[in-house]
């Protein structure tokens, strides 16, 4: 067997979307064990958190203190893009 080598755009695009796998059936087994009721406002406190933690580490990678303003704010979100 022949051993291939693959990018970092195909491997960042596989664990992309592994991890977005992993999530949606994380949360149907969430939801099958304890209703949408239950289910969505927790997805909703989890993706507050990881926003936060997605931010923060956005703002690492650019070397960047946190936004003082607005302006700040957009600039850093638009450069995350």
């Amino acid at each position: 067997m022949e051993s291939q080598k693959i990018s970092r755009e195909q491997l960042s695009s596989l664990l992309i979307k592994n991890w977005m796998a992993h999530d949606g059936l994380w949360y149907g087994e969430v939801a099958a064990a304890y209703g949408m009721a239950q289910a969505s406002p927790m997805n909703i406190r989890v993706c507050r958190k990881l926003g936060q933690v997605e931010f923060r580490r956005l703002m690492k990678m650019f070397e960047k203190s946190a936004p003082k303003n607005m302006t700040e704010y957009r600039e850093l979100f638009d450069q995350g893009r």
